[in-house]
């Protein structure tokens, strides 16, 4: 059992992630076992996050002040993740720029970004960097933790509950090949627990519901805008529910 969970982690982060993770067994690319690693996902995202928040105490350790360290922190994060999802913030903005469904899809598959994604970059990842150069430093590992280990959840529920958009192969196309409504429901179960059992703070309560209603919002507004979603759009929600958290944990002055 306990290996089993390891090769979904690995796998997990291998999907997430371009940490590099080894040899991974053949059996853990089975439809079950990629269902487990689909529930793994907050817990990469926990591990993205605790990444970021070492990369910021470095920088203070050298002296460096708030703002310098936020942003090494940004870029720290996107590095780790190969910026798979603020590319697909970006395409998803670039998107909203047509018209027809067709249309859409097309800008979204192109490697170039636009006015509306390059806007759209700018805006989290400064807003992303201002929360955390501004927030109490104590607050930094909790609120980055958390942050990201939401963020990759939100894919779950969104995938389960639209209809996918494309023919394709991608990542996108395999979350929603694979999830269940009893993956989606355990990993929103275990991620929620795991989360407030390691910081019990007001802020944390806040961030679920925060990130909940974030996930919700950005469902329906693909369901309306597109008629369900693609892998950039999950890139794209991820990347919203990350910047309200970070936001929201800026405002708190303890925990």
């Amino acid at each position: 059992m306990i290996r089993r969970l390891w090769y979904a982690l690995l796998v997990a982060l291998q999907f997430l992630t371009r940490i590099p993770v080894g040899d991974v067994p053949q059996s853990a690319f089975a439809k079950n076992s990629m269902r487990v690693s689909l529930a793994m996902f907050p817990y990469v995202g926990g591990i993205v996050g605790l990444a970021g928040a070492t990369a910021f105490d470095l920088a203070r350790a050298l002296s460096f002040p708030s703002p310098i360290c936020a942003v090494l922190t940004v870029g720290t994060t996107a590095l780790l993740t190969g910026a798979l999802h603020e590319d697909g913030l970006a395409d998803t903005f670039d998107a909203l720029g047509t018209y027809r469904q067709e249309d859409a899809l097309r800008v979204m598959r192109d490697s170039r970004i636009g006015t509306f994604g390059s806007i759209a970059l700018w805006t989290t990842l400064s807003l992303k960097a201002i929360a955390l150069a501004t927030m109490p430093e104590s607050l930094v590992l909790p609120a980055l933790v958390t942050a990201h280990a939401l963020s990759r959840l939100s894919s779950l529920p969104l995938a389960l509950c639209l209809p996918y958009l494309r023919d394709d192969k991608g990542a996108g196309s395999n979350i929603a090949s694979i999830v269940d409504r009893y993956t989606a429901s355990v990993s929103c179960t275990a991620s929620f627990l795991t989360l407030f059992g390691l910081f019990p703070y007001t802020p944390e309560i806040l961030s679920i519901m925060a990130a909940s209603l974030t996930t919700i919002v950005s469902g329906w507004f693909f369901k309306k805008r597109f008629s369900g979603i693609t892998g950039d759009c999950l890139g794209a929600a991820n990347q919203v529910v990350e910047v309200v958290v970070l936001v929201l944990w800026c405002r708190a002055r303890t925990y």
